[in-house]
């Protein structure tokens, strides 16, 4: 039925989807459309934007995105464009010729106007400094760490043709875990389209009465993979509702937005999915251990029914995510009596391959990627990688080095760290590279100028990444190594960096151990065959001593973050080898200029040759109860307690999923597996020989720097307590309440560097 009479309608309250003016074009082919926008509290409108006819502009809704512009200013009216996170400045266009152009000087206050050149059509591709409405910018959430637009996911939900309307929340589950849950109003004529292209039939269904809603429970149940298929297509995995519940209609407030306090959370038993005559034979003819895990699935999944599964079900496509993996994790260990490793649940996250690492550990077979022959996966990459290497290399005369020619090497900035200095600024080039390409993405042009001009090559860069397997890592890991030498062929010294996770041919248990070890012994051959260079090995790398600036994201910095929150520390006698960063740095620059001298074969101690091992070990060391002390030392209230004990209370902490605040989860959940397995063996650090770092830190002194370090460095208790100090100034710890020291002062410019430039963690402080 169409309604070629009406000319003209006016769409005035909330945000005007493309789908909207489509339906209303269909039905009214001659009527332009006005869509008038107002701020929430106000009942009159303030801009407009127009949209012509289907009869006289057939594209007209091609010329914009899923939601309608908020379009010009009505007569009088200014319209502002603001900066999202400070509303008291103008929000750049990143075009500077275009902001000239379209914004001038306000006359009213100390801002810009917008200036509305011409009555075009606003075209996004071409002109984004015109104005849009995208939705109220406090529908912007943090999720397990990941920033989500509500907005977005409505609307590539209202992109869908079997969706009306839609509404997505966080809302918190049973448990005060974070959820996202979406709402959606069925489109029922394509309902009734979809059902019978697919040869099903709708379900009569009254739906469940909540409030000023009707929800349905089964009817539209198919929709379900439907809908997540759609947004998993359009959106990051993270921005997919675990729950889409279905209503009747969306319940209105007196100014007739939706009245989002009043959407319905309904118990995980109403909106679970009921198994099928199919699923019910299928579950008849699992194992007794896939039927356990899909039990330990459904209890950790909200809504999720175990006899729906099936043996390809995947557990992070069913709605677990990274806590609750660890939580899984955690139930299959006291519950099923195996202890299933986290990068075995990431390799392969579907019913039947947990089921099977299961049944293999039951049947005492470790399932550590060992092949038919016995040897692993990772020795095996090694010995067919030898043969990539060059069969000769050759090194530069170390002599004809200097500082500032391995300082114009060194591509890092050091301003967020407050130690930069503008001189540096001509002394310092960069190319953009990518560890996982070939050549370590460097065009042929670069690629050959670096090898020509560089007399030091510092390999420092890895995907450091504790879940992946070896042959995730490979490229990043062991192929940038191999590429590296290379660039050396052409007369350059090499200084390869290798971390404390040195194993043998069998036995390393994660990819990145593996990546390194094979990464190192190619360096090792590649010294055989001429290359110079050095293996830096050194041991946990903290902050700065001297400023406090420090990575939360290393392990012992979660440590101490994390028996704060669980109130206590664990006694652990074992000696830690932490060795501070500015010291690493100072003993990899040494070996860069100072390589202990090759060795011919006959006259050789070692099978390296041209490539020496050195260790960095700490000078003296603390052990780990002396180092956790330090909290109480400086007022935080963490009383020791045995480890089995702790362990019990951190996997209680997961267990329950407490939350205090979406930001504050334990900040022991990544390393959770390991800091709960057997954490006093796992940190034992061995003694370490570490002549040659003495060997090649005398050396600097002698040639360069006057100053010998070759005593070694260690942490102190007042260097961890401006690591502390850091950490509070940046937000990343609480500050101390209990009796104890104050926390030494750190320096005002490095908290300040750090606030304008971000540094502190991989993925910032915050």
């Amino acid at each position: 039925m169409e309604c070629p009479s009406l000319l003209w309608v006016l769409y005035v309250g909330d945000i005007l989807t493309k789908k909207d003016c489509a339906a209303l074009r269909k039905l009214a082919p001659n009527a332009e459309i006005c869509a008038a926008y107002g701020t929430t509290e106000t009942s009159r409108s303030v801009s407009y934007y127009q949209i012509k006819s289907r009869a006289e502009d057939p594209n007209a809704l091609d010329k914009f995105g899923d939601i309608v512009p908020a379009g010009k200013g009505i007569q009088n009216v200014q319209l502002f464009i603001v900066n999202r996170e400070d509303h008291t400045k103008l929000c750049g266009v990143g075009e500077v010729e275009k902001t000239k152009e379209k914004f001038l000087d306000n006359w009213f206050v100390d801002n810009k106007i917008w200036v509305e050149a011409d009555n075009k059509v606003a075209d996004p591709a071409n002109e984004p400094w015109r104005t849009y409405y995208k939705g109220p910018r406090d529908r912007q959430i943090k999720i397990r760490g990941f920033r989500i637009e509500l907005n977005e996911i409505d609307s590539n939900l209202r992109g869908y043709h079997l969706v009306r309307e839609c509404k997505t929340l966080l809302r918190r589950d049973r448990n005060e875990e974070p959820t996202l849950v979406s709402y959606i109003i069925p489109e029922l004529q394509e309902w009734t389209n979809w059902l019978a292209d697919h040869g099903l039939e709708d379900i009569e269904e009254e739906g469940t009465e909540i409030g000023p809603v009707i929800v349905y429970p089964k009817r539209f149940r198919p929709m379900q993979m439907e809908v997540r298929d759609h947004l998993r297509s359009r959106l990051p995995a993270y921005g997919v509702p675990t729950y889409f519940i279905y209503l009747n209609k969306m319940p209105l407030n007196p100014n007739g937005k939706i009245d989002s306090p009043n959407l319905p959370f309904p118990d995980a038993a109403l909106i679970s999915e009921e198994a099928s005559e199919e699923d019910l034979k299928r579950w008849e003819a699992f194992s007794k251990t896939e039927k356990e895990m899909a039990e330990q699935w459904a209890t950790l999944i909200g809504g999720l029914n175990a006899r729906t599964l099936r043996p390809d079900s995947d557990f992070f496509e069913s709605g677990g995510h990274s806590l609750l993996a660890q939580q899984l994790l955690l139930n299959i260990r006291k519950n099923l009596g195996v202890n299933v490793s986290i990068s075995s649940l990431y390799s392969d996250s579907s019913l039947k391959a947990l089921s099977t690492q299961v049944d293999r550990q039951r049947e005492g077979k470790d399932g550590s990627g060992v092949t038919e022959d016995g040897e692993p996966a990772y020795a095996q990459s090694f010995d067919k990688l030898l043969g990539s290497l060059d069969s000769k290399y050759q090194t530069a005369d170390p002599a004809a080095l200097s500082p500032a020619a391995a300082l114009e090497r060194l591509q890092r900035s050091l301003r967020g760290y407050g130690v930069w200095e503008d001189s540096w600024s001509t002394r310092l080039s960069a190319v953009i590279g990518d560890l996982s390409q070939p050549r370590l993405g460097l065009d042929e042009k670069t690629w050959n100028e670096v090898g020509d001009a560089a007399d030091v090559i510092i390999h420092n860069g890895a995907l450091v990444h504790w879940v992946k397997q070896y042959k995730d890592l490979e490229r990043s890991n062991v192929l940038s190594t191999l590429d590296a030498s290379a660039s050396t062929s052409t007369g350059q010294g090499a200084v390869m960096e290798a971390d404390d996770m040195m194993g043998s041919r069998s036995g390393l248990g994660t990819g990145y151990g593996q990546s390194k070890w094979v990464s190192e012994q190619l360096v090792r051959e590649a010294g055989r065959r001429g290359l110079l260079g050095s293996i830096i090995r050194p041991g946990y790398i903290l902050g700065d001593a001297a400023t406090g600036v420090c990575n939360n994201d290393d392990f012992l910095i979660r440590m101490l973050k994390g028996c704060i929150q669980l109130s206590s520390r664990p006694r652990i006698i074992n000696t830690v080898n932490a060795v501070p960063v500015g010291h690493v740095s100072t003993a990899v620059v040494a070996a860069s200029l100072n390589p202990v001298p090759a060795e011919t074969p006959s006259n050789s101690s070692s099978s390296d040759v041209g490539v020496h091992v050195i260790h960095i070990t700490a000078h003296p060391r603390l052990r780990m109860n002396e180092y956790l002390s330090i909290l109480s030392y400086y007022g935080y209230d963490v009383p020791e307690v045995d480890y089995n004990n702790w362990k019990a209370q951190l996997e209680t902490f997961v267990s329950a999923g407490f939350v205090q605040k979406d930001e504050e989860q334990s900040a022991l959940m990544p390393l959770f597996h390991m800091v709960t397995n057997d954490l006093p063996s796992t940190t034992r650090a061995p003694e370490l020989d570490d002549r040659n770092a003495v060997t090649v830190l005398k050396a600097d002194a002698d040639r360069w720097t006057g100053v010998d370090e070759s005593a070694g460095e260690g942490v102190s208790r007042e260097a961890v307590g401006r690591f502390l100090r850091y950490l509070a100034e940046t937000k990343f710890l609480a500050w101390p309440t209990g009796r104890g020291r104050e926390l030494p002062a750190i320096k005002v410019d490095v908290v300040q560097a750090q606030a304008q430039w971000g540094v502190g963690g991989r993925g910032g402080v915050a």
